[in-house]
């Protein structure tokens, strides 16, 4: 494009009345972007924040059936919170603990390998060792009892 009247021929350029206006408009859109991801972002964050509440207060309540002696409705409310919040470590506990409880040893020792991501929890490795006696797993049930000492 050739200048007119010495209006270099730029096109990210808009002469208006002798005034160049620059097209900002891939500016524009890389700020709508980054405005809808960080919305986005900011969103997701308050989600995950109400379903840690969800998480903890379906928790209690499955702790309240639980020792109300309502093991099977505690297992539901409770997989509902570990839905929610899949490290509430709470939740994982009470779960081993109702399958313990009902004699199934393989779902509770699922849930306790599930709480060996948390060294805060000391009982996960005996749990884990008794767990694996009763499957007759002695060599692992070996290895938690020398890892809980």
């Amino acid at each position: 494009m050739a200048a007119d009247a010495g209006v270099p021929a730029c096109p990210a350029l808009i002469w208006i009345a002798g005034y160049n206006v620059s097209l900002t408009l891939a500016h524009d859109l890389r700020k709508q972007e980054r405005r809808r991801r960080l919305l986005k972002e900011r969103k997701s964050a308050e989600q995950h924040e109400f379903d840690l509440e969800d998480a903890e207060r379906l928790y209690r309540t499955a702790r309240r059936a639980f020792d109300g002696g309502d093991a099977p409705s505690a297992a539901r409310v409770a997989k509902k919170a570990l839905a929610l919040n899949p490290e509430h470590w709470s939740t994982l506990d009470l779960l081993s603990q109702i399958h313990f409880q009902a004699g199934q040893v393989a779902d509770a020792a699922y849930y306790l390998g599930l709480m060996r991501g948390n060294p805060a929890i000391l009982s996960v490795s005996y749990n884990l060792g008794v767990a694996n006696l009763k499957l007759g797993r002695k060599q692992d049930a070996l290895k938690e009892f020398q890892h809980f000492l």
